[in-house]
């Protein structure tokens, strides 16, 4: 038989299988927490604004500094960096036993403090992994690589929330933090194991605005990063209507149990992981980069379809087109990261490209709301994916084959891999 090409890629970049491996530990370790951290709120506030407010401003602080990371990112070695802040959140997430036991303001205050701490240093993790797959993976296994890594966070993704009510529902609430920090910690020491040999950086002697202003200019002379980053927009906005329209649909129109989610939730996630694994083994990249509005515009239409569902049936088809098309994009827009932005500066890219991504969502939680209010819940993924389909029309205009230029980037040795 053909051996599978995930096999070989894992075979063939130890240290990626390494990189891989990490990322379900601390992906695991994120939902587990995440679900904790919901429980530990409802004890700790007394009424539905005081856990929102919380809940918002912790969450935020984290969000706007990291657009900054990248900066610090591309001047550091990327490998201790990451085993350093998994290493360090082993510890942050062991603080949320303590909290229960404190007084109430001195509880907010250290919640408040443990998350926006855990936020940054996730930030720099993920930014730095993301631009280390570039020291360990040459360019032509680079789409495999990213088809391979969303697969494995939409697997994460389906049974990590799981696992997490598990523990709420059957442990005490300290386990729930126990277990995510024992994940991060194995995390660490697995990339602390990684032998690969970092790209050198090139040095500056430019202050941390210039720096940060340079990632800027990146992605307004590209023109192929520069509409990723515009993509993050109306992709962001719609992840954030994402769970409270499933939700409303579920309970207010479908009128099924709350069973009817996590239906919705599997259909999107499987079709994820099939897909995702499918564009992995042939290794899919278009050579026309312009048929990938299609699938922007396939996204959109998918949302727009689910607008007009009135069961869970018809919900389950319009998330079927919604998930090939974001499964496809999802390894493209990597690619086109660490393809088209050169090495010394894809630090700083990377973390504006996730700042926009997490703004959009909270965007798309507060667009979501005044909609609902407003126009109703129905016209929330008709409007959010009417702006998809729309960027997808401006995304096949602007893109011109003559106008992309392709930057090279340093060769690796074989030491690196």
């Amino acid at each position: 038989m053909k051996k599978s090409k995930i096999v070989y890629l894992w075979k063939k970049y130890p240290d990626y299988k390494r990189l891989q491996l990490s990322s379900i530990y601390t992906g695991l370790g994120s939902w587990i927490s995440f679900i904790g951290m919901l429980v530990l709120l409802n004890q700790i506030t007394s009424n539905g604004f005081q856990l929102g407010l919380l809940w918002a401003i912790s969450g935020l602080a984290p969000i706007l500094f990291s657009m900054f990371t990248g900066v610090f990112v591309d001047k550091v070695n990327l490998r201790k960096l990451i085993y350093r802040m998994d290493f360090l959140n082993t510890f942050l997430l062991l603080i949320y036993i303590l909290i229960p036991y404190m007084e109430i303001r001195l509880a907010w205050i250290l919640f408040f403090v443990t998350r926006f701490l855990i936020g940054i240093a996730n930030s720099f993790a993920s930014v730095a992994s993301q631009k280390a797959v570039r020291n360990i993976v040459i360019e032509d296994d680079l789409i495999l690589a990213n088809s391979l890594s969303y697969t494995i966070t939409s697997i994460i993704r389906l049974i990590g929330a799981s696992i997490g009510g598990v523990i709420v529902s059957f442990l005490e609430l300290e386990m729930v933090w126990i277990v995510a920090a024992i994940l991060y910690g194995i995390s660490a020491i697995n990339i602390f194991l990684c032998k690969w040999k970092q790209i050198s950086s090139v040095k500056s002697d430019k202050n941390f605005k210039d720096e940060f202003l340079i990632g800027l200019n990146m992605v307004q002379k590209n023109r192929l990063v520069g509409l990723v980053l515009f993509s993050a927009v109306t992709l962001g906005i719609i992840i954030g209507t994402f769970n409270l329209i499933l939700q409303e649909y579920v309970t207010e129109i479908y009128e099924m149990n709350k069973y009817g989610i996590s239906i919705l939730y599997c259909t999107e996630g499987l079709v994820a992981i099939i897909v995702g694994y499918i564009v992995a083994e042939k290794k899919l990249l278009f050579k026309n980069k312009r048929r990938y509005s299609l699938f922007y515009a396939m996204v959109g239409l998918g949302w727009v379809l689910f607008s007009f569902t009135d069961n869970v049936y018809q919900g389950m088809l319009s998330l079927f087109i919604f998930s090939i098309g974001t499964t496809i994009l999802a390894p493209y827009e990597r690619y086109i990261m660490q393809t088209q932005v050169p090495y010394e500066v894809q630090g700083r890219v990377f973390g504006l490209w996730s700042t926009v991504t997490t703004i959009s969502i909270q965007l798309g939680a507060l667009f979501t709301g005044i909609i609902i209010e407003t126009l109703g819940v129905t016209f929330v993924p008709l409007l959010s994916g009417l702006c998809q389909i729309l960027m997808a029309i401006v995304f096949c205009f602007l893109l011109n084959h003559s106008s992309v230029k392709v930057i090279s980037q340093p060769n690796i040795s074989k030491e690196s891999h």
